[in-house]
């Protein structure tokens, strides 16, 4: 600490200790400056930089309620300015190097629910109409000390924490409860020896072959609790890869079978060369995969992504695919839709333009949104070997700007209803309990239990959800619920407006790993797997011959997603 800075805090401390920051570095961690730390300013000191500007040298911090007591007068710490080095690249492959330096601080005026992880707070402020997944609502309201030091500002979306977990959430919970029952008996000793394996799917396979698949733990909670008519069903009988230290002067596509337990290992099916189409138990091997150059006019494959296995991508593989397809078929129409939804929507649809006129791969224009979507929120859409959920993309990528949609509240028994009120519907519709028979009738029967009853016959009246407008594009989430899908779903609107909107892509989930089907306006299918079948699709029937457990089941995973979407086929008369 330079000479006199004591007296420089005691000047300005009276000033400046309202202004609450957060260190963002370890300077020292022996003196609890570390990343996260919370403090108050307690003073600075300036120096004249070469312009004649002021600049800042040396920050002054009292620490809040550090981990151990500094040895330093009142907990009060130096942070030094720290010097980065930036290297920016122009359009033109221009390399330059930007030199900043600064304190590495930010204002603590309020934090993001995952900066807050870890802390405990007396008084915890927290506004959840901001947080868009459970997981944000947890760590947010987790953070308070008491249930009375805990201030909601605003309102929030209750459907957030109350609507019931997804799909693949619960199965992944079914399996914890499993592999919780494996450890106890194990602690006790009464684990068999065979029920080994280096992964979770092994494991459960035998504890099963040991116990039966319709042996539930005593202490599983109701809602996840399986039987004949619920069943619990492996994700994947696919065998993990092993784990091999890999050389670094390989190449990384030498690398994919070893580095991901997605690939097909031992015991994998190859691909015949046959000019039929592939049955749908066939496993296809990642080094067969067919080029665009090998399919037919009459039959040319949909355009596909290649998996990274440097930073996991299937979540958005399976969604662009299927997105770019239902875009290429008009463009020039789906780009005014597109530019239209939000700012999302526009990005991908520029990225699709640039896609087609070759001054983008289709693989940089996913890198592109990842990198824009991660930015939004780190956690929701991590960068590296991490998974993402695709409903969540699904849900940012066509998040509504405005009211797209209205209710009322009707009488099942007299003509009586009330005026129409906005709604917070989107186009991404998530299926309850509630939903029966087919994505047809659930579309056109939305509709929420009310307690009102009926100034005309005291009857219980009903609330009826609709679109202002047809949308252009709709996405439904059903994952383990027996929901027909249908071909077609027929819309309508107050104004009883009619529009038909086709079934044009499907997402499939299990091992960790997401796949799609892509419908084409023919009405073909085609099958896509990052991994196997990169950049192009494989020819997997026609829709109208498929049977609803085809649909609802692809290779071993299951239905998560349905993409339906005006047909804006260019051929097509209008």
């Amino acid at each position: 600490m330079r000479h006199g800075a004591t007296d420089n805090v005691a000047g300005k401390l009276s000033l400046c200790m309202s202004i609450p920051v957060i260190i963002r570095n370890n300077d020292a961690t022996e003196l609890c400056m570390t990343n996260g730390q919370e403090g108050f300013v307690a003073g600075w000191q300036a120096s004249k930089a070469s312009h004649g500007k002021k600049v800042l040298d040396t920050l002054f911090v009292e620490l809040n309620n550090p981990p151990k007591t500094v040895q330093l007068p009142d907990n009060v710490v130096p942070i030094v300015k720290n010097t980065k080095t930036v290297q920016c690249v122009f359009p033109s492959d221009l390399k330059e190097s930007i030199e900043r330096q600064q304190v590495l601080v930010l204002p603590n005026f309020a934090m993001t629910a995952h900066a807050a992880q870890g802390k405990t707070r007396p008084y915890n402020v927290v506004h959840l109409n901001s947080c868009f997944n459970r997981m944000s609502y947890y760590s947010s309201l987790s953070r308070s000390a008491s249930a009375a030091g805990t201030v909601i500002i605003q309102g929030f979306d209750t459907k957030v924490i109350t609507r019931g977990c997804s799909g693949y959430l619960r199965q992944e919970f079914r399996e914890q409860e499993l592999l919780d029952e494996m450890t106890k008996l194990r602690y006790k000793g009464r684990l068999p020896n065979h029920i080994e394996a280096s992964t979770r799917l092994i494991m459960i396979q035998k504890f099963q072959l040991w116990k039966g698949t319709d042996y539930v733990p005593l202490k599983t909670d109701k809602a996840l609790r399986w039987s004949e008519s619920d069943p619990f069903a492996l994700v994947s009988t696919v065998e993990s890869s092993s784990w091999q230290v890999l050389d670094k002067g390989k190449k990384v596509a030498k690398a994919i079978n070893m580095s991901t337990p997605f690939v097909s290992a031992k015991g994998s099916i190859p691909v015949k060369s046959k000019k039929h189409m592939l049955k749908t138990t066939d496993v296809e091997s990642p080094k067969k995969k067919i080029r665009a150059s090998q399919i037919s006019h009459t039959l040319l494959s949909p355009l596909g992504l290649t998996w990274d296995n440097d930073n996991y991508s299937c979540g958005y593989d399976s969604l662009f695919v299927i997105l770019y397809n239902i875009w290429q078929e008009n463009p020039q129409k789906w780009s005014l839709v597109f530019q239209n939804l939000n700012k999302y929507c526009a990005s991908l649809s520029k990225g699709f333009q640039r896609v087609q006129t070759n001054q983008l791969t289709f693989e940089q224009v996913r890198d592109n949104m990842r990198s824009i979507l991660h930015r939004m929120d780190p956690v929701m859409f991590p960068i590296g070997l991490e998974y993402i959920s695709v409903s969540d993309l699904a849900k940012e990528m066509f998040k509504v700007r405005y009211n797209i949609a209205s209710s009322q509240k009707q009488c099942s028994r007299c003509d009586y209803a009330e005026e129409l009120i906005n709604d917070d519907l989107s186009y991404v519709l998530h299926a309850d309990h509630s939903v029966k028979h087919s994505t047809n009738n659930w579309i056109n029967k939305m509709s929420v239990p009310t307690s009102n009853r009926c100034l005309e016959c005291n009857h219980k009246m009903k609330q009826f959800i609709f679109y202002n407008e047809i949308p252009y594009i709709v996405i439904l989430e059903y994952p383990m619920q027996k929901i027909k899908t249908s071909h077609n779903l027929e819309l309508f609107t107050s104004n009883s407006d009619k529009e038909k909107l086709k079934l044009k892509g499907i997402v499939y989930h299990g091992g960790y790993h997401y796949t799609s089907q892509i419908v084409t306006s023919d009405q073909q299918v085609w099958y896509h797997d990052g991994i196997t079948t990169g950049q192009t699709c494989i020819q997997d029937g026609i829709l109208a011959n498929m049977t609803e457990d085809r649909i609802k089941r692809c290779k071993n995973r299951n239905l998560v997603l349905a993409i339906y979407a005006q047909d804006f086929d260019i051929s097509r008369k209008e």
